[in-house]
């Protein structure tokens, strides 16, 4: 009987034991993932703060400009090459100078004598580059968006090109605006619409392009008229320039037989 006693003893003890030790090893587990996820956590920070502490031969491709940044305040525009820095919250961030083309189309404008037209504009349009560096620096601030995302200045063009649309063509007749050399001179006024708008912030626009003029058949049948009448009317002086240049000929050859006489 007391050796019965003795062996549940010995039992109850090693069960005992064994509760203890998993609460021990649970406690440890527990504890080791803490300082593990704690570590992790502190190696984020550690990269974020120091991230931005300093960069290492970071490239300005051609056709970029550099902005070096130091304290978060604008230090120095530079153009191509690799560069380094070290202190509180440096950063080298870049801006393209490379052309950006846009295509832009309004299929309804108003013209001074109330017809609809469309019209389609192309472009390049160019964001400031190395020999502007005190533009840069006053702008960056307020179009920083504009400075680096393309998306961003593809939209804001296109609303300024709709906008130019809109005040060029309002002010012309139907015939002012697509017969003769009025798509020319719809060009400069679109063009030069836009450079006021974006003078400020520094783009430039170059190759503005009206390849086409969308007419509704209506208008079309309509402009085809009035170009046969101002053909027609042109006649009497294409007439009289084509005397006057015979007459010239005629003149021409009587000194040139005087000559050989």
């Amino acid at each position: 009987m007391g050796k019965m006693r003795q062996k549940n003893k010995f039992f109850k003890q090693l069960k005992t034991n064994a509760i203890d030790g998993m609460k021990k090893m649970s406690t440890n587990t527990i504890r080791s993932f803490f300082v593990f996820a704690l570590g992790i956590f502190a190696c984020f920070i550690a990269l974020a703060y120091f991230g931005q502490m300093f960069y290492f031969l970071e490239t300005v491709a051609e056709q970029e400009v550099g902005l070096q940044f130091r304290n978060n305040q604008l230090r120095a525009v530079v153009g191509p090459g690799e560069y380094s820095d070290f202190g509180f919250s440096v950063q080298l961030e870049t801006i393209s100078t490379k052309p950006i083309i846009f295509n832009v189309e309004d299929p309804e404008i108003i013209t001074q004598d109330k017809q609809r037209i469309g019209l389609i504009v192309t472009g390049d349009v160019s964001r400031p580059g190395l020999n502007k560096p005190e533009l840069i620096r006053e702008n960056w601030p307020r179009y920083r968006d504009l400075y680096t995302s393309d998306d961003v200045i593809i939209q804001r063009i296109a609303n300024f090109t709709r906008q130019a649309m809109k005040v060029c063509v309002g002010e012309r007749t139907l015939h002012d605006a697509v017969t003769g050399t009025s798509r020319e001179n719809l060009e400069f006024c679109i063009n030069g619409n836009i450079q006021q708008q974006i003078n400020e912030i520094g783009l430039r626009i170059d190759n503005l392009d009206v390849p086409e003029i969308i007419l509704s058949p209506e208008l079309q049948a309509a402009v085809d008229e009035i170009l046969e009448c101002d053909l027609e009317a042109n006649n009497p002086a294409l007439d009289q320039l084509q005397a006057a240049a015979e007459v010239l000929a005629e003149q021409a050859y009587e000194k040139g037989v005087e000559k050989c006489d």
